[in-house]
C-alpha cells in the first residue's frame, strides 16, 4: 500500500517592505511506497525531501498539509513517487512527473 503526501506552498510578498504578507500558491502530490502502511514514515520522508528547498523561509515555504492511503483511482493527477527507505539520505524518486 502507498501513502499520498500533499504539500502546501507559499510565498511571502510583504518581505521587501518588512512587513509579512504571505499567500498560499500551489502544491504537491507525492505518492510514497514501502512504507508498511505508516502514514509517519511518508510524511517524515517528505518532510525531509522539501526540507532541501525550504532554504530561506523569509520569502517562501513548503509544508505537508494533508495525507492519505492511495488507491488505484489517484493515479490520474500529477505526482511524484518516493520510494521509502529507512535511511531518509537513500530515498530513491521513482517516477517523477512533469
Amino acid at each position: 500500500m502507498s501513502i499520498s503526501v500533499y504539500t502546501q506552498y507559499m510565498e511571502n510578498y510583504g518581505v521587501e517592505e518588512s512587513a509579512n504578507y504571505w499567500k498560499f500558491k500551489w502544491g504537491s502530490k507525492y505518492i510514497v511506497e514501502g512504507t508498511d502502511d505508516r502514514p509517519a514514515n511518508a510524511v517524515a520522508l517528505v518532510t525531509n525531501h522539501i526540507a532541501k528547498y525550504n532554504s530561506n523561509t523569509n520569502y517562501a515555504i513548503e509544508y505537508v498539509h494533508r495525507w492519505i492511503h492511495t488507491d488505484e483511482e489517484e493515479a490520474e493527477i500529477d505526482y511524484t513517487v518516493l520510494q521509502y527507505n529507512p535511511y531518509f539520505s537513500n530515498y530513491n524518486i521513482v517516477a517523477p512527473t512533469a
